[in-house]
């Protein structure tokens, strides 16, 4: 039997201190059962964002979501798909009920934890109709929006598109004044941080743009644990159909997203730019997407000859709603190369947050069908590295390269001088991107020790015993 969570005990509380009416519904004060149910509503700091991402999604929407974070407030620049209206979000945010729409449930879920949960105010503002609505820190109101709003919503959002925008507040009511100006900034300091990780671990799966500040988060290649990363490179991402419910594929995925990790991954890796996304066949959906990797580098400052390995395990990511939920570690041993799955968790059992996933025969069949699929995609690869494609930017290196570079360029005035020199950079600079011969053998040894792991896994995705 599963345990039941401390959200779903807590309905059970309300439901005893309500009234059932003549349909079965339970009936009790708003205002009590909200700043009950927020206190149980999000598992860890900075959910209420991924509810946000989860309603947007929802709503079907096909235009970017925008985050900023700025030293006293969050602003969430998006438009929904579906249609909104500020009369249905408010009157949805004073019932706990389930609401028909997933989309106004998630959102609703976002601004209990924030309103009751975390005590901060926030505004939503329409800016098609000119209309905001606002939380004060004990009720709402409705006022018309500002020449400022309106402009912060339009700016960069696609045309057609109906803009709103959110705006959380980093503080908690009744934090202010001077004696506290430095604890508001630790704390907005800190939202910054959590807000940038939560995004980062749980919204790679989102399958329209999402940016926090510039930087772009919506791509497979960049999952945190088999992404890019300073020891982490993906060497193969590819795509399996099966009799599983299908997810989006994030926009990202097949774009030469900038990330910090990826340029961290080129700078000390050496396959950074194995996963080429433009050599991907772009598609919309997916029963099964997966990234092969190798936590493998450099050890630094000095030697270029040693590297380093760390083995780390297989794991399966669940989706909803563009929103990673639940991760689990896969039967496999750990290894150098290990594998980073991604399915679909839609109308799987969770609780009423839908960010904690409840076992089920429904979910163990979806598991053992997608590992089934990844099985026969692995094994069948019998050589799926490219080194021309991979490579080890040496800094040090690529200096030289540069620097050999000008002064081939400022000594073209005597031809010979010039192109030798010039020469002996592209010379130089092919030799610092080029995988050792030593390291391409060990990754392919590497890489065909993963897949007769995957082969000693039946198809019911249960291993093998050892006998």
């Amino acid at each position: 039997m599963n345990p039941r969570s401390d959200i779903d005990s807590h309905i059970d509380t309300l439901r005893n201190e309500g009234t059932s009416d003549s349909v079965g519904f339970f009936t009790l004060n708003a205002d009590t059962a909200l700043k009950k149910l927020a206190n149980f509503q999000l598992p860890f700091a900075g959910a209420w964002i991924l509810k946000i991402v989860q309603a947007v999604v929802a709503s079907k929407t096909e235009h970017p979501i925008r985050v900023r974070a700025i030293t006293n407030s969050t602003h969430v620049v998006f438009s929904p798909g579906r249609l909104w209206n500020l009369d249905d979000i408010e009157y949805k945010l004073l019932d706990p009920q389930p609401h028909p729409h997933a989309d106004l449930n998630h959102l609703a879920v976002a601004f209990w934890a924030v309103a009751f949960g975390e005590k901060r105010t926030f505004s939503l503002t329409d800016a098609s109709e000119g209309a905001v609505l606002e939380w004060d820190g004990s009720a709402f109101s409705r006022r018309s929006a500002t020449q400022d709003q309106e402009t912060d919503l339009s700016d960069g959002t696609a045309q057609g598109a109906r803009p709103w925008t959110l705006v959380v507040s980093h503080n908690p009511v009744g934090k202010g004044g001077l004696v506290s100006l430095f604890e508001g900034d630790m704390q907005a300091s800190r939202t910054n941080a959590t807000l940038s990780k939560v995004l980062s671990d749980h919204c790679f799966t989102c399958p329209v743009p999402l940016t926090l500040g510039r930087r772009r988060l919506d791509a497979l290649q960049l999952c945190p644990d088999h992404g890019y990363n300073h020891d982490c490179f993906p060497l193969l991402l590819d795509f399996e159909t099966t009799d599983i419910p299908e997810f989006k594929v994030p926009a990202g995925t097949f774009e030469k997203v900038t990330s910090s990790r990826a340029v961290m991954s080129r700078e000390e890796g050496f396959v950074g730019d194995q996963v080429d996304p433009e050599s991907l066949n772009p598609i919309k959906s997916t029963s099964v997407a997966y990234l092969v990797s190798s936590r493998s580098g450099k050890i630094r400052p000095k030697s270029n000859s040693r590297w380093r390995i760390r083995p780390m395990a297989s794991t399966c990511a669940w989706v909803v709603d563009g929103v990673v939920i639940a991760r689990e570690t896969l039967p496999l041993p750990q290894s150098v190369c290990s594998t980073g799955m991604t399915i679909s968790a839609e109308g799987l059992a969770t609780d009423l947050t839908s960010l904690n996933l409840i076992e089920s025969e429904e979910k163990s069949r979806r598991l053992s069908r997608a590992m089934a699929a990844v099985k026969t995609s692995i094994t069948g690869k019998a050589d799926p590295l490219s080194f021309e494609q991979g490579t080890i930017p040496n800094a040090i290196a690529m200096g030289k390269t540069s620097l050999l570079g000008f002064l081939g360029v400022a000594t073209l005035g005597v031809p010979w001088l010039g192109l030798g020199v010039l020469g002996g950079s592209a010379v130089l600079y092919m030799k610092s991107r080029r995988v050792p011969q030593r390291e391409q053998r060990r990754l392919l040894e590497e890489f065909h020790e993963h897949a007769r792991d995957w082969d000693s896994i039946p198809s019911t995705g249960e291993p093998k015993h050892q006998s």
